[in-house]
């Protein structure tokens, strides 16, 4: 994502289908948020049309979703770690 991020011009629009497919920690989507508007460019969040990135609410809000994602990916892989021993016992 960071070469994309680099080709974006003053008023291009990044667009992302699923912020939490494009970020896995709070500090990620925070670096996204600001690298995006260091070349003064926006962020689109598909699945989420009603965030408006061009306020610093919005860009909090996308702050948190990260944060919330990094909890779910967390929770994830501590989950299939969990289930790999279970899974390998009962092959045997």
């Amino acid at each position: 994502m960071e070469r994309t991020i680099d080709a974006l011009g003053a008023g291009d629009v990044l667009l992302i289908a699923e912020w939490d497919r494009a970020t896995r920690s709070m500090m990620d989507g925070i670096g996204i948020i600001h690298h995006v508007a260091d070349r003064s460019a926006t962020v689109k969040v598909l699945d989420k049309p009603w965030l408006d990135l061009t306020t610093p609410v919005g860009k909090g809000v996308l702050a948190f979703l990260s944060a919330l994602a990094e909890v779910e990916w967390e929770r994830i892989t501590r989950r299939a770690s969990e289930g790999l021993p279970a899974e390998a016992g009962s092959l045997i």
